[in-house]
């Protein structure tokens, strides 16, 4: 794919060119992983490139990088960036794609720094834009995304009824790997409403997804979640 790829890029000037060949690098340092090298050469590309469609797709994968390290200011300005890539390109899908994935990275990042106001607009945007496009996965993530941070500022109805609906949504849809997330902050919200009960099966849901996927680190805080309660219900 890569020589297919490079032979269509004939008509590319030098630089265009170069930036490309740095793109595709990049993505490969990625996949092997080599981190470091990875984000070298897609800086490259991005001081050879004119082209924002080629700066969008580096700094949508840069962004990932940065999300998986926990490095939010370098989300927002990967965010900005992107913004300001946007508004050179015509409307399209794939320009609306660009948006949400924007809107997404943005509530991510915020949300992981506890700013869960700042958190809505970003989540409620990007599940709106995902809709669009049909993609019913990345909408009901981003739902779930919203729902945390209603649940987080207090907001316990609205904030379980956006997770129940996004829970139901991503079971329907057979990504139950998402669900964790979502069913530890609905746990920690019937805690706060007297259902330790319910707090509980939700926990153990989500220790048997993360087992499927052995994520020790989540399970472990979801039986640290359920240790709290049976310690609460011992003092009642």
């Amino acid at each position: 794919m890569f020589i297919k790829t490079l032979r269509g890029l004939g008509g590319l000037g030098a630089n265009e060119l170069e930036a490309c060949c740095f793109f595709y690098v990049g993505f490969i340092m990625f996949a092997v992983g080599d981190d470091e090298e990875a984000l070298k050469m897609l800086h490259a590309a991005l001081l050879k490139t004119q082209d924002p469609w080629l700066a969008l797709a580096a700094y949508n994968r840069m962004t990932l990088h940065h999300l998986t390290k926990n490095e939010c200011p370098e989300v927002e300005k990967l965010a900005d960036a992107s913004e300001k890539a946007l508004a050179r390109v015509p409307e399209s899908d794939t320009k609306t794609y660009y948006w949400a994935a924007v809107d997404y990275n943005r509530a991510e990042a915020r949300y992981r720094r506890s700013e869960y106001s700042e958190v809505l607009s970003c989540a409620r945007a990007a599940q709106g834009r995902f809709q669009s496009l049909g993609m019913e996965a990345e909408a009901a993530k981003s739902l779930g995304l919203l729902a945390n941070a209603q649940l987080s500022l207090g907001n316990i109805e609205a904030g379980l009824a956006d997770a129940n609906e996004a829970i139901a949504l991503l079971r329907g849809q057979g990504h139950e790997s998402e669900l964790p997330f979502i069913l530890q902050g609905k746990a920690a919200a019937l805690v706060q409403q007297g259902d330790r009960r319910g707090a509980t099966e939700c926990l153990q849901e989500a220790i048997a997804i993360y087992r499927q996927c052995d994520n020790i680190t989540g399970i472990n805080e979801a039986l640290a979640a359920i240790a709290g309660i049976e310690a609460t219900d011992d003092d009642w």
